[in-house]
């Protein structure tokens, strides 16, 4: 196995060999619990309980996203073929969907942004608070030219 996969499975290759048959079971989604517990010659009851355990979860978000992230370029090429397909149908749903999940990405990323700049924004409030209260413990008394210029 490569280093980049050890790394991503980490957590899911120290588990025990029928911990990891069970992750990969139910990855595949089409045997009901009973059946995978029998299949790996353990009581249900014994794999319900490793479905509880954080290590166990873990391994199994680490499975499944490694596995799904495999599977990504293929769903890509795939969307991009049904842009091109007879049913006009098709072509529109298929481009409804990219566009919304493309928009989706955007409206996360600039949600993450104005979380940046509004934590700045507080760390620039903190330290105006801190020169005018106690400029004796302010490291670094660089003052940017437009500080204070509320107060003015």
């Amino acid at each position: 196995m490569k280093q980049k996969e050890t790394r991503e499975l980490q957590t899911f290759l120290d588990l025990p060999r029928k911990q990891q048959i069970a992750i990969s079971l139910l990855f595949l989604g089409h045997l009901k619990q009973s059946e995978i517990a029998q299949q790996i010659r353990i009581g249900e009851s014994t794999l319900s309980g490793w479905k509880t355990q954080e290590r166990f979860t873990k391994a199994q978000a680490e499975y499944d996203n490694y596995q799904l992230t495999g599977l990504r370029s293929k769903a890509v090429k795939t969307m991009n073929k049904l842009l091109d397909a007879r049913s006009e149908l098709v072509r529109y749903n298929t481009a409804s969907y990219i566009l919304d999940k493309t928009s989706a990405v955007k409206e996360d990323e600039l949600a993450k942004a104005q979380a940046r700049k509004v934590n700045a924004e507080a760390d620039v409030v903190e330290y105006k608070a801190k020169l005018i209260t106690n400029p004796e413990d302010v490291a670094d008394r660089t003052v940017l030219v437009d500080d204070f210029s509320d107060d003015d």
